[in-house]
């Protein structure tokens, strides 16, 4: 047996080693080769890059700004990495910043269709839908096939309620791409709203077809009413909706002009001396922590709990919380007796749509005088508990939850139809609730 000595790689080679590993999606691998040759070359601007990019699809993104970051110091002529630095604070939130590193793209690159392309979403994501269209359309003259630009369009369009646009897009992008997930999504949604159930229908199908165990597909069929719901939306469809765009949650949320948290916090706060003081909050279905900062100054601990792992990763970074727990909601609540003084959940009990284990939860969770405020959207029609809509949510109805409130021993305090958002062009109207749990009598 010969002793033949290591052959030796140089840098081009490990990166591209690293980058095929990348794109076959083994990220452990591709991460191990970035982080060696920084260890030898900190300074290295494409690796710096890239590994950005790998921290920003495994939701680390903190950390993505920080290497995409410097390998822009270094490289600050190319234009590829000041886009991969768009992509990230667009899906963080920052579109002051995404917007002047946009317009670093267009002076380096002036025909650069991903840079409109961000722009378009950009300019969504502010409800400037004007500014939005005008940018994918000048994306889409320019690349007239670009999947992703299409189907922005399509859905910008949907979420004006222009529902035939919706769909010339967003067929135009399956086209391209039968596999995206979004486009399918927003097409079948489109075509419901205009009448087209069956064509909407064959979509699914079609789906379910190639991936007969997607949970995304199946919870679409039955939202669509092909069919039966399920009294709730299950496991894997939450974890697989909220795990993709946990980086994106805020920001899309902003474009809906979504207030679910400040509302909570709101009816909270008009409880006045009914509100136990100092005690431990729950944020349930905590998502990436929008109601932290809000629920944080109303206990002197707070705790979260969500079934998405992205999405708790997110809300961790946040740092406001005491504990995260990865769990299901009704099995959370049912697994700790008098174990919190606020309960606030912020559009998490629209994935349900049967609401009596989490209120035999909350019943067994919450000590006496534990206040619980929450969000549902609203369902008009009193003579029918809960319904599951085209979004994919539930809607419940005031009487339903009134009974579910009695039920549980607790006493309503109030209750108010507001605007939770705006989809699909309408608003969404939604109840937000407090009820509080009795003193025992001694």
């Amino acid at each position: 047996m010969s002793d033949e000595p290591k052959r030796e790689i140089t840098v081009e080679q490990a990166l591209q080693m690293a980058v095929a590993l990348h794109r076959h999606d083994e990220l452990a691998r591709a991460e191990e080769i970035y982080v060696d040759i920084l260890t030898h070359l900190p300074n290295e601007p494409a690796t710096l890059n890239l590994l950005g990019i790998l921290r920003f699809e495994q939701g680390r993104c903190d950390e993505a700004l920080h290497y995409i970051a410097r390998s822009v110091e270094i490289r600050p002529e190319e234009a590829g990495p000041w886009l991969n630095l768009s992509n990230v604070l667009l899906e963080t939130g920052e579109f002051d910043e995404a917007a002047k590193v946009l317009q670093r793209v267009i002076d380096l690159e002036p025909g650069n269709i991903d840079a409109y392309n961000n722009l378009g979403v950009l300019h969504g994501r502010r409800r400037e839908f004007g500014l939005a269209e005008k940018c994918l359309r000048l994306a889409i003259e320019r690349d007239p096939n670009n999947v992703f630009t299409l189907y922005n369009l399509g859905n910008l369009c949907f979420q004006t309620g222009r529902h035939r646009e919706a769909i010339e897009y967003c067929s135009r992008a399956m086209g391209m791409d039968p596999k995206n997930s979004h486009s399918r999504e927003v097409l079948c949604a489109a075509l419901i709203a205009d009448g087209q159930s069956e064509r909407g229908k064959e979509i699914l199908q079609d789906w379910l077809a190639a991936e007969p165990d997607n949970p995304r597909a199946l919870h679409l069929l039955a939202s669509a009413g092909f069919s039966a719901p399920p009294p709730r939306a299950s496991d894997g469809y939450i974890q697989q909706t909220f795990d993709s765009f946990a980086a994106s949650f805020d920001s899309k949320l902003g474009s809906l002009g979504y207030r679910g948290p400040q509302f909570v916090a709101d009816a909270l706060t008009e409880l006045g001396p009914r509100l136990p003081r100092d005690g431990v909050v729950l944020d349930a279905g905590c998502g990436t922590g929008l109601c932290a900062s809000l629920l944080r100054p109303l206990g002197k601990r707070l705790e979260g709990v969500d079934l998405s792992a992205g999405m708790l990763e997110r809300a961790k970074s946040r740092g406001a919380y005491d504990a995260l727990y990865l769990a299901e909601l009704s099995a959370f609540l049912q697994e700790g007796r008098d174990r919190y003084d606020i309960v606030a959940s912020a559009d998490t009990l629209i994935y349900f749509g049967e609401l009596e284990s989490v209120f035999a939860g909350l019943q067994l969770s919450l000590r006496d005088g534990g206040v619980l405020a929450a969000t549902l959207e609203a369902l008009a029609d009193d003579q029918v508990d809960h319904v599951l809509t085209i979004s994919g949510r539930y809607a419940h109805s005031a009487a339903y939850l009134g009974r579910l409130v009695e039920q549980s021993g607790m006493q309503m305090t109030s209750l108010t139809k507001k605007v939770i958002r705006r989809e699909g062009g309408e608003d969404v109207d939604g109840w937000v609730f407090t009820a509080v749990k009795p003193m025992r009598a001694t």
